[in-house]
């Protein structure tokens, strides 16, 4: 049996290959348009809070909202978001996702189902119950131990 030191370095292993698994491929294409993994879930973010702020898009993304504001900007000009100003307040911007950013989401999302049927597919059904089970479980008690941070599990990407 392995010693709890043990079995955190074999998870770390196991999340750092099944990361590999979804990095590699860092492109994610749709009408002659990439994006990064990155810029994905900048795009699934406005697509869960369609005419969301430029602040709150930050603050979601935990990320400076000069850092959000440049991406933004970037991605208005490749057409896959659009922006407006807010009619309360003139000072900030709202984001919406445009026809193509929509489809990037999409991409993305057949993306990921792809690899995790890969994952799931030499697991019987038994198997991927219990997977899913205890990730569950593990990750909402991971969630309850976080200091000074409340988690929200609609933060998650991909949800």
């Amino acid at each position: 049996m392995l010693t709890e030191s043990a079995q955190v370095e074999r998870l770390v292993t196991i999340i750092d290959r099944l990361a590999r698994l979804f990095a590699n491929r860092d492109l994610i294409e749709a009408d002659g348009t990439t994006v990064t993994l990155c810029q994905v879930a900048l795009l699934e973010r406005v697509g869960k809070e369609p005419g969301c702020s430029l602040s709150e898009l930050a603050d979601r993304l935990g990320v400076t909202l000069p850092t959000i504001s440049v991406a933004v900007h970037r991605m208005e000009e490749t057409g896959m978001l659009s922006l407006q100003p807010d009619p309360k307040d003139g000072r900030s911007t709202l984001a919406d996702l445009t026809e193509l950013g929509r489809k990037m989401v999409g991409e993305a999302k057949s993306f990921r189902l792809g690899r995790l049927s890969m994952l799931m597919g030499g697991l019987s059904q038994d198997e991927r119950e219990k997977l899913l089970e205890l990730l569950e479980r593990a990750v909402s008690a991971a969630e309850v131990m976080q200091v000074g941070e409340k988690a929200n599990p609609e933060d998650v990407i991909g949800e």
